[in-house]
């Protein structure tokens, strides 16, 4: 919790978004994707055993239409006359229009034969009976039991199909119409009518459907190669047909598949139907793309509201923070523009308007400040007579001549000029030329201070020596570079100064090779508010620069540690300048 609570507002918005909307969404449509999958493929195989329920009876229908008939010809005189010899022509044809009548319009019933002792004695129909020896073996071994056939071919009349080849289902049924003769009636169904019975109403996208006996012998297919033969996977699915009807789940040929069944109360087959599970759930597409166009419109509108937010709520305060963080480095050019009138354009107006207010405040706290020091030292200058300065430290110069203390005689001349530099009759502005003296006598006093440790080295372009500057702009400079720069570094260094003009502009360059500093911290300090000591000087000059130019002008640092610093001071042109060029080595 403590590592939300430190993450940005962006970071909490988005967070928040994802694990409290998109990830719940998400969830929720899988959990209802799988729901209705569920349901869907529940009620789609309850319909799928409706309708093969429906279709089975059609089946059995056949069966019993056939097995009806086949009751009625076993106790007919016209057939009981055929099986003992003494029919008539009448008799048979009696016997022909009877089972015409009986069999008209039902299309299944593809033909009747009648055999004794192994031998065709009667048929009627559109396929041609032949000697069967195997399924006469089959009725004595069964005592006379009627049976179904398992598929098999037989030869058409010419004058029904070109191929003259059908293959038919027959029933079997045996007659003792006396003792001592037994005889076989058969009616064949062709096996093309049970399929058209069934097929055309389950589903198009069957995978196979078929009908299957008790021992898993196919009695009718789609599949048309498998007629007659033990479904490969009977064994498979035999422990899951329970019940006259149900459906479950199977893998053939590496495909997921749903089997539909039903049982046939009349003679226990049953009718089959393989589905391809993705067919069965192929009717729910529809609710999964519905519901997935609902989570995605959601995560989208869900994201557009993030993205809102993030425009007008999250972006105007980070931009406010940045400029809060300009104002406590000190910088007062704050660019907030919020048009808005909700809470946070107010607090953007608000700002505003205290960063200008605070701007002024320093100003006014800066300028005070600065008259304060000019006072004092007007005070000072007041309370100094120069004349009797000047007087006394004269005679203190000749009397050193006179012992013949030469080097103190040169620095009391030295300190001499720096207070006529600094007093200067009150003047505020000095030319170069002057500024540039009373450098060098304040080096030459330092000199003598550090035992030469320091050189110095000024270079003035040309013509600028009766420019004027605001005076003791040079000499907190080069001081700047003796006691941070080269006081620390025991072999000494050098300091060079550049005066020049850079588009009409004065700059100032004053580069040593000293210890050198960070960077980096001395820019912190100078743009801090509170004073430093070790920075005093060059923000007391910088200061001085912006208020009697503007904030365009003033001080430059760059220092690298171990290399050196360089410290560039720009300011207007001011006066009149000559053409010379002095070169100051």
């Amino acid at each position: 919790m403590g590592k939300f609570r430190d993450l940005t507002l962006k970071r909490k918005l988005f967070s928040s978004l994802v694990i409290f909307v998109i990830i719940p969404l998400l969830i929720a449509g899988g959990c209802f994707s799988i729901w209705i999958n569920h349901i869907d493929k529940k009620s789609s195989c309850e319909s799928g055993i409706i309708i093969l329920k429906e279709v089975h009876k059609d089946v059995d229908k056949i069966f019993y239409d056939v097995e009806d008939v086949t009751s009625k010809l076993m106790i007919n005189s016209w057939m009981q006359k055929i099986l003992l010899g003494t029919a008539t022509k009448k008799d048979y044809w009696e016997l022909k229009e009877w089972y015409d009548s009986t069999t008209r319009n039902k299309e299944y019933f593809s033909a009747l034969c009648l055999s004794m002792d192994g031998k065709i004695i009667y048929q009627r129909g559109k396929v041609l009976h032949t000697e069967n020896k195997e399924y006469i073996e089959q009725m004595e071994q069964a005592e006379g039991k009627s049976f179904w056939s398992q598929p098999y071919i037989l030869d058409l009349f010419p004058l029904y199909k070109e191929d003259k080849k059908e293959t038919v289902v027959t029933y079997y049924n045996g007659i003792h119409p006396q003792e001592g003769v037994n005889a076989v009636l058969s009616i064949s169904v062709p096996e093309e009518e049970l399929c058209a019975a069934y097929q055309p109403y389950l589903n198009q996208n069957s995978w196979e459907s078929f009908l299957m006996d008790c021992d898993g012998n196919i009695m009718s297919a789609t599949n048309k190669e498998e007629l007659g033969q033990t479904y490969s996977r009977y064994e498979q699915i035999r422990d899951k047909l329970a019940g006259n009807q149900g459906y479950f789940e199977t893998t053939i040929e590496n495909k997921n598949m749903t089997v539909l069944y039903t049982k046939s109360n009349r003679n226990g087959w049953y009718l089959v139907n393989e589905v391809p599970t993705k067919e069965i759930l192929r009717s729910n597409t529809l609710y999964v793309y519905l519901m997935v166009l609902a989570v995605s419109l959601c995560v989208t509108f869900g994201f557009i509201f993030a993205k809102v937010q993030e425009r007008f709520i999250i972006r105007p305060l980070d931009k406010l923070l940045g400029e809060m963080k300009k104002l406590k480095k000190g910088q007062f050019n704050i660019e907030l523009v919020n048009n808005s009138r909700d809470e946070i354009g107010t607090i953007s107006s608000e700002f505003v308007q205290v960063s200008k207010r605070l701007e002024e405040l320093i100003q006014e706290v800066y300028i005070s400040k600065i008259y304060s020091q000019e006072a004092e030292l007007q005070l000072l200058t007041s309370q100094i007579n120069p004349h009797f300065l000047y007087n006394t430290l004269d005679s203190i110069h000749w009397l050193a001549v006179k012992e013949k203390d030469y080097d103190v005689a040169e620095q009391l001349e030295a300190l001499s000029d720096i207070f006529r530099h600094v007093l200067s009759r009150g003047k505020e502005m000095v030319t170069i030329e002057e500024e540039v003296n009373h450098l060098k006598n304040y080096m030459f006093i330092m000199n003598s201070r550090y035992k030469n440790r320091a050189k110095m080295r000024i270079e003035m372009e040309e013509g600028l020596k009766y420019f004027k500057i605001p005076k003791l702009i040079l000499q907190p400079l080069v001081e700047n570079a003796m006691l941070h720069g080269l006081e620390p570094k025991i072999e000494g260094g050098t300091i060079e100064v550049w005066i020049q003009k850079e588009d009409e502009l004065l700059t100032i360059i004053v580069r040593d090779n000293g210890v050198g500093t960070d960077e980096e911290k001395i820019r912190e300090k100078l743009a801090d508010a509170q004073e430093e000591h070790n920075v005093f000087a060059l923000k007391n000059l910088d200061q001085r620069i912006k208020l009697k130019y503007g904030k365009e002008y003033g001080l430059y640092f760059k220092s690298r540690t171990g290399v050196g610093t360089e410290v560039r001071v720009t300011m207007p042109m001011q006066g009149e300048g000559i053409n010379e060029n002095l070169d100051y080595r």
